[in-house]
């Protein structure tokens, strides 16, 4: 049983530090970073969320006993097809403590992400994943086109994602055939 659950919706730099340090102690338990130890990489969170150029965001994160138990990240990613730009909602960073996976809080946090969708912001999330038969289960459907990065300094034509699957929600959005210009890194 999780006492004291609570679910929390904001950008990243409302967030005090020390709600910051178990989100990415959580984000690096499930996502491990070799190189940089809890402590930079909660620096680096802070430095990028008070960025002036960086995309507003939403993320969802359901708390018990004031420690995040599962989260769902989001923001604006302007794309580009054959057709021209269009705005989609990127979502990164779903996942849940292990400790408490099988009680369906990456689903509670991946709808309430969705629900940007429902009030109109975006008319589709464009994602990868490593498990596509959970985001299935949701409503989300795989697609097959090629994408590339055109802003990457040295091979824009090469695959930005480094998912094999990639998604889009709802599973009956109208989405184009042919290359999509993800015009960034993968997320």
């Amino acid at each position: 049983m999780i006492r004291h659950r609570k679910q929390t919706i904001c950008s990243d730099d409302l967030f005090t530090r020390e709600q910051v340090q178990s989100i990415v102690t959580l984000l690096n338990w499930v996502w491990p970073d070799p190189r940089r130890g809890v402590e930079e990489l909660v620096e680096d969170f802070i430095r990028r969320s008070r960025l002036p150029e960086r995309a507003p965001n939403e993320r969802v994160v359901i708390w018990g006993e004031e420690r995040p138990l599962a989260l769902a990240d989001s923001y604006a990613r302007r794309i580009f097809t054959a057709d021209g730009g269009m705005e989609v909602q990127a979502l990164n960073s779903v996942c849940v403590d292990p400790a408490f996976r099988g009680l369906g809080l990456g689903r509670e946090a991946a709808l309430a992400a969705f629900a940007r969708i429902g009030r109109g912001d975006f008319p589709l999330a464009l994602f990868q994943t490593g498990v596509p038969q959970f985001y299935e289960k949701l409503g989300a459907r795989p697609v097959s086109n090629r994408f590339i990065n055109r802003r990457h300094p040295e091979n824009p034509q090469a695959n930005p994602w480094w998912e094999a699957n990639v998604m889009i929600y709802p599973g009956n959005a109208p989405w184009p055939d042919g290359v999509i210009d993800l015009n960034g890194n993968g997320y």
